[in-house]
């Protein structure tokens, strides 16, 4: 085989790699390991010494991963390339006044800026600084565009799913606005891994804010007075959002992350995602208390409803508990929390669980099977005997069902269809009866 046609068969061999290369990268669910896997790639495919520098929420790149035993000075530790790059396109940089601007000072060969993003403003370069041939650059930003559409949908994912568990944390159950508002925050620190966080609201613009719920000591003095809808001030530290509340009124979150760990725009983004969520219930129950303090929001029917409308659309399968009280009288707040409470350490974090209009609290099992629907059913009732046996409950009847069914799938025939078989709530431990 001559010299010809053993770079033929290298470059068949190399094709092949990067495919299967291509091809795993949705497998990789981690944003720092797929750019890692990206920097080892162009190592072993064309011997290129490849840095990744991420973005700062200041704008700047930042130096944030190399090759293991790579010489770490010769590179810039940041980057200011607002000048020099072209939308997400692979920029080549020769001329000394850039390289000595961007820091590469007395270099005398150019460096390759390849952007990972598909559709959106990069988070990450890859950056070379030396010779980079035609095929190597062209590989590069093939794999570069299939990493960056990867790290979106990671983004995407991420935020979607603070979004939610914020949301499942509002819907759980009824109390004052303090108390929704409180657990919704924690639940919000922990999604993108921040330490303090302060949650205020203006019922106005000319008003004064007030503390709906807060983390962290350092932050009690914090004055978010200044809310404009809209607001986004961004550090790796610190984020500081302000969303305007429908109806009027704005509400402002402020988070801090550990110094150990600072924020990036996937965290930037999820909390962005969060906030709206928190704004849009705020808004919601701005219209039916003016947002007074001591006011429980509204039953969630409709978010239960809305959700069972998904389920119809996608042909789920899965279950509803209904717990209920009697008639006789609706029992205290702190009491109705207590079966709340109970019921959802019974349940995954996945169900959706909310008191309706009724007084009835509701269960919503998505992706269950009969079998875990009756398991469920079974840890729930067990719970609730206690709680009723310690007098930290009333006496609750609780039903099941399961959809699809052959009668209509909507919210409410499933409630009807659940309560018209139950356990009797004068004796919860007797005449249990499962509900199909």
């Amino acid at each position: 085989m001559d010299e010809h046609d053993r770079d033929e068969a290298d470059r068949l061999r190399r094709q092949s790699a990067v495919m299967r290369f291509l091809s795993q990268l949705q497998d990789i669910a981690g944003e720092r390991d797929l750019v890692q896997a990206l920097i080892q790639a162009a190592a072993v495919w064309f011997d290129l010494d490849a840095r990744a520098y991420r973005r700062h929420l200041s704008g700047r790149f930042v130096a944030a991963m190399w090759l293991p035993g790579a010489e770490v000075d010769g590179f810039p530790r940041n980057l200011e390339l607002t000048t020099v790059l072209s939308g997400n396109a692979p920029t080549r940089v020769s001329s000394m006044a850039d390289l000595e601007q961007l820091g590469w000072h007395s270099f005398q060969h150019e460096v390759l800026v390849v952007p990972l993003a598909r559709a959106r403003e990069a988070d990450w370069l890859l950056v070379v600084a030396g010779p980079v041939d035609g095929e190597a650059e062209t590989t590069l930003t093939v794999a570069a565009r299939t990493a960056g559409a990867v790290l979106e949908q990671l983004q995407d994912g991420q935020a979607h799913e603070v979004a939610s568990r914020v949301a499942r944390r509002l819907a759980d159950g009824r109390g004052a606005v303090p108390v929704l508002a409180q657990s919704a925050l924690e639940e919000l620190l922990a999604g993108v891994g921040a330490t303090q966080g302060r949650l205020v609201v203006k019922s106005s613009d000319s008003g004064q804010p007030m503390t709906l719920a807060l983390v962290g000591p350092s932050l009690e003095g914090f004055d978010l007075g200044e809310l404009v809808p809209g607001l986004r001030r961004a550090t790796a530290l610190c984020l500081d959002l302000a969303l305007r509340l429908t109806g009027g009124g704005v509400v402002g979150i402020r988070l801090e992350a550990p110094g150990s760990t600072p924020f990036g725009t996937m965290q930037a983004r999820a909390a962005e995602a969060a906030a709206a969520t928190i704004a849009t219930w705020l808004g919601g129950v701005a219209a039916a208390t003016g947002l007074r303090l001591d006011a429980s929001p509204a039953p969630q029917d409709e978010a239960l409803s809305a959700e069972m409308d998904r389920v119809r659309r996608l042909s789920l399968k899965g279950g509803v508990l209904v717990a209920s009280f009697g008639s006789e009288s609706r029992p205290a707040g702190e009491l109705v929390s207590s079966v709340i409470d109970a019921m959802r350490e019974e349940l995954r974090s996945s169900d959706m669980l909310a008191q309706l209009s009724g007084g009835e609290i509701a269960a919503l099992l998505v992706r269950s099977s009969a079998d875990g629907v009756v398991s469920a059913a079974w840890r729930v009732r067990k719970r609730l005997e206690r709680l009723t046996r310690e007098r930290q409950a009333p006496p609750v009847a609780l039903g099941h069902t399961l959809y699809p069914s052959e009668g209509a799938d909507s919210l409410g025939a499933l409630v009807a269809r659940a309560k018209q078989k139950k356990n009797n709530p004068a004796n919860p431990v007797e005449g249990w009866r499962f509900v199909m």
